[in-house]
């Protein structure tokens, strides 16, 4: 069981990186540099308020019930409705 899931772990990591190849492509396309994707990262990663290169998740309203709902969750803890966190056009919003 713990095999598959570390082999699951590694399936979405290498689909992860060729997403970030693609997106690093087509910005280098537009003129964008290392330097303005590093000061971009470093703008994300304070989202929470702390600088440790970790993107944490955040509590989030559920849209049924509208109660807080906690990180990581996949229904809302009251009401049990569907939290869906990725918008439905985000392209890696599935991994």
């Amino acid at each position: 069981r713990h095999t598959q899931r570390v082999e699951d772990l590694n399936e979405r990591i290498d689909k992860l990186l060729i997403i970030i190849r693609g997106m690093w492509a087509l910005m280098e396309e537009q003129g964008f540099s290392a330097e303005e994707l590093v000061a971009k990262i470093q703008e994300l990663d304070m989202i929470d308020g702390v600088d440790d290169g970790v993107a944490r998740p955040s509590v989030v309203d559920c849209p049924s019930c509208d109660s807080k709902v906690a990180p990581g969750l996949a229904s809302c803890q009251f009401c049990g409705a569907e939290i869906r966190l990725a918008l439905p056009d985000d392209p890696i919003g599935h991994l």
